[in-house]
């Protein structure tokens, strides 16, 4: 659901980006906070749901796969730490 709630947000901002209104910044920074912190939910819940998988080492096509050292592209995916400030933070700034 909140998938689709992130999807209807881009949506709006994405039409009043056309129409030029001037409530843009509002609706972009809420679309794109709000975008962000779903998207990191869902790969959160997915590398929870598949047990870590292709992510942690140790386990079948894990960081330690012959795969993944042989071709560094397959590594670019994964999600690197999430630090105290950054865009979210900012972005919150803006709405406020």
């Amino acid at each position: 659901m909140q998938l689709e709630v992130a999807r209807q947000m881009v949506y709006v901002a994405a039409a009043k980006s056309e129409r030029g209104d001037a409530d843009l910044p509002f609706f972009g920074a809420a679309a794109k906070c709000f975008a962000s912190d779903v998207a990191m939910k869902v790969t959160t819940d997915a590398v929870q749901l598949l047990g870590g998988y292709g992510y942690n080492p140790g386990l079948p096509g894990g960081a330690d796969d012959a795969r993944r050292q042989d071709h560094p592209d397959l590594r670019r995916n994964e999600p690197g730490p999430t630090p105290g400030h950054g865009p979210s933070p900012t972005l919150l700034a803006t709405l406020s």
